[in-house]
């Protein structure tokens, strides 16, 4: 089971991949619907957010890659989005 840390500071996606990046973490990796699921729940009981950012990061226009080199291929893409 994946370990995750919620923090409440508004920050954009770069600004919070170097948080991570400066507490030897990385924004997660989302490998199953049951981690996504599982995640959104935690976030939004904790914090009270529903959005969230994770180390999906895009290379080019098709090419996108897990910023802590998971081969996870799970996406969950918002309607309209990719």
């Amino acid at each position: 089971m994946p370990v995750w840390r919620f923090i409440e500071n508004q920050l954009d996606w770069t600004s919070a991949n170097n948080a991570c990046i400066d507490q030897s973490s990385t924004l997660p990796s989302i490998d199953s619907a049951f981690d996504n699921n599982e995640m959104l729940i935690n976030a939004k009981n904790l914090t009270g957010c529903s959005q969230i950012f994770i180390g999906l990061q895009q290379q080019s226009s098709n090419l996108w890659s897990w910023v802590n080199n998971d081969t996870s291929s799970y996406r969950n893409w918002q309607n309209g989005k990719a």
